[in-house]
């Protein structure tokens, strides 16, 4: 089972680690589950209870392996410079309910670069270089 890998052999640091061996529990033990999910703020609720996972990478999360239109990894937008401010670029984003995520795939493509958040730093382990395109 993935929670009882030794993830550092394969280069992973090892907050990440635990974070990975973490979310492999709950949803082994049924307490996070990624079908069929019909309240997806209860999920996200849920999710951002493993160590680790910040609002950035739920709303990812919840983007890309849930297909949620309306989530809005915002942080990682506004740290390339989309349009302001994280707070800033959140706000403005209320307008654009229930179809935020096509509005970062956009505002991520037109500033030439992955989303990312403030911790994706060359070499602290973070998935710098997320593609943002349909077959990521």
């Amino acid at each position: 089972m993935l929670a009882d890998v030794d993830l550092s052999r394969a280069g992973v640091p090892a907050r990440r680690a635990r974070s990975i061996r973490e979310l492999a529990r709950a949803v082994n033990g049924g307490q996070i589950a990624f079908e069929g999910i019909v309240d997806c703020e209860a999920f996200l609720a849920r999710f951002r209870e493993i160590a680790g996972v910040d609002a950035w990478t739920a709303q990812y999360v919840s983007m890309r392996a849930l297909g949620e239109p309306d989530a809005f990894p915002y942080e990682g937008l506004a740290l390339q410079g989309a349009d302001g401010s994280a707070d800033a670029l959140e706000q403005r984003s209320r307008s654009w309910r229930p179809w935020r995520a096509y509005a970062a795939m956009y505002l991520a493509m037109r500033a030439e670069g992955p989303l990312r958040t403030s911790a994706d730093k060359p070499g602290d382990g973070r998935m710098s270089g997320i593609a943002t395109s349909s077959r990521s």
